[in-house]
């Protein structure tokens, strides 16, 4: 069974939610997500490619090949630190596609990007590891 998506596509595999909202981002950081793919077909179904209209939007599936009547967890991610000048609202669509080129699920996902001086004093250490060094390291037993 086919199911329909809101670009009017037939999709294979049934996402639980098809938009998916990351919310505030801080200016350079990140923001990640879980979401479940349900193949409700009587077919497995293969993830050859995911496609991305931006590139700093990445899914990441803890199973390509779906067995039928199976679910799977995967997750989006939005890293913005190659791109750290950009501030504002983005909306971005993600396509899996099977190993027959049909299109398995499509996704929207929406992120706001705020400047960094909206975050306060923690905000100069967004997408880096540099906010760790601030944690209290354990103290060895003896």
């Amino acid at each position: 069974m086919d199911h329909p998506t809101a670009a009017g596509v037939p999709a294979t595999l049934g996402v639980l939610s098809e938009k998916i909202e990351l919310g505030v981002v801080v200016q350079g950081g990140y923001e990640s997500e879980y979401f479940f793919l349900m193949n409700t077909t009587s077919s497995n179904v293969e993830i050859a490619r995911i496609e991305s209209s931006c590139s700093c939007l990445n899914i990441e599936l803890s199973n390509t090949l779906l067995s039928a009547g199976r679910n799977t967890m995967a997750q989006v991610h939005v890293d913005f630190a190659s791109d750290d000048s950009f501030v504002g609202d983005l909306a971005m669509e993600a396509k899996g596609i099977t190993s027959t080129g049909t299109v398995a699920f499509i996704l929207s996902i929406h992120v706001t990007v705020r400047p960094a001086s909206e975050f306060g004093q923690l905000s100069r250490y967004a997408g880096t590891d540099e906010l760790s060094d601030l944690v209290p390291k354990p103290m060895p037993l003896q």
